[in-house]
């Protein structure tokens, strides 16, 4: 029991210093990355009562495949920066629901450089997304100049 009101009176206070984060108001002294959605649906979880499942996992979306901080242009690895105080607590209390389970709660530094390798796949992806795109206004253009009765030049397939 009085672990739950410990529990209860931490998360209420922490809670207060999470939505500080999210409005950008909380960048004194050392500051860890954390998934932006999972905070936002930390703070709006209802049960307070109890460490739960939803405590872990807060840089499980924001960690690449290779272990790293993944590049925040990724789909889905928006994060926030947030206080050290609020870090540990977040860090113990996914440590006391999965004690096995370390890959739920890595640590990432505010300095912490995204993944080299996860940029470089980013950055080809960004490139063929590019010409694809052009390939397609090309294309609208050619059908453009036909329905309109233009002739347009041919070439062979590449």
């Amino acid at each position: 029991m009085v672990s739950a009101d410990s529990y209860r009176d931490r998360r209420t206070s922490m809670k207060e210093l999470a939505e500080a984060s999210l409005a950008g108001k909380c960048l004194d002294g050392p500051l860890y990355c954390v998934s932006r959605t999972w905070l936002q649906q930390w703070i709006r979880r209802k049960s307070m009562e109890s460490p739960c499942e939803a405590d872990t996992g807060p840089t499980a979306l924001i960690m690449c495949p290779h272990g790293e901080l993944m590049p925040e242009q990724a789909t889905g690895a928006k994060r926030v920066l947030v206080p050290e105080n609020l870090w540990l607590f977040f860090y113990d209390t996914a440590s006391k629901v999965k004690p096995d389970d370390p890959l739920g709660r890595s640590t990432f530094p505010s300095d912490s450089a995204p993944c080299a390798q996860c940029c470089v796949e980013l950055s080809e992806l960004a490139c063929e997304k590019d010409s694809q795109r052009e390939f397609k206004v090309n294309q609208c253009q050619s059908h453009e100049r036909l329905a309109l009765g233009k002739s347009i030049a041919l070439s062979p397939l590449q």
